[in-house]
């Protein structure tokens, strides 16, 4: 959800400052529900074969830690974060 951004001004002698800082957070989950087909057979996928006779689920044990580590609507990463610019202003010069 954006915030209204918001910066602070300053001024010390002749010099001029502003300092804008901005915080952000979010996260990230998992809204589909498990598939066996993306789960290995020694994990407990699908045991089932298609018309082709091929297996259709997933070779590799360790391939499928995701299926097996969230459930659907688990959250599986969060982040948060802030960004600050500081511009200070002093005769001709401004430095950002």
């Amino acid at each position: 959800m954006p915030t209204p951004a918001t910066a602070v001004e300053f001024e010390y002698g002749e010099m001029q400052g502003f300092l804008d800082t901005i915080v952000s957070a979010g996260a990230s989950m998992r809204t589909a529900k498990r598939n066996c087909e993306n789960i290995s057979k020694a994990n407990g996928g699908c045991q089932s074969f298609d018309a082709s006779g091929l297996d259709k689920s997933s070779a590799g044990v360790s391939s499928d830690d995701g299926n097996l580590n969230y459930d659907q609507w688990d959250v599986f990463s969060g982040t948060m974060k802030a960004t600050s610019e500081l511009q200070l202003n002093w005769r001709n010069f401004t430095g950002f």
